[in-house]
């Protein structure tokens, strides 16, 4: 008999919260949106498309609506405090490791390891999931 092993299929963002409320989604959008607007004056307005998070520490995925959409890194809350670094465009499978390793060691060093895993895998294998 033959046993896989369960941990090679678990998901890595098993245990990291993604259900966001409609009035969360809707507090965020603008805050972030006015964020976004000291980088490129052009954002007016976001979209909430996805939302991770773990301990004190948020991801944020949004649309801009000018640019590519982009993860955002908080360390609490959008209300609260200003996003720490993002991570935008494309990446390929076997990226997973280095977008990990840019969350580790980046501007959002600090944030937890089991975040990061999720993020880098959500990234680079399973972005609609």
């Amino acid at each position: 008999m033959v046993f896989a092993n369960v941990a090679a299929f678990a998901n890595p963002c098993d245990g990291i919260s993604r259900t966001i409320s409609e009035k969360d989604k809707q507090s965020f959008a603008p805050e972030i949106a006015r964020q976004l607007r000291a980088q490129n004056s052009e954002v007016v307005s976001v979209r909430v498309l996805q939302y991770f998070a773990y301990k004190e520490w948020r991801v944020i995925y949004v649309d801009t609506q000018v640019s590519d959409e982009v993860f955002l890194i908080f360390h609490g809350s959008p209300l609260t405090g200003r996003y720490l670094d993002t991570l935008s465009g494309a990446y390929a499978m076997d990226e997973e490791k280095s977008v990990y390793d840019q969350l580790m060691n980046g501007k959002s060093r600090g944030i937890p390891s089991k975040l990061a895993r999720c993020i880098a895998w959500h990234i680079a294998k399973s972005r609609e999931n």
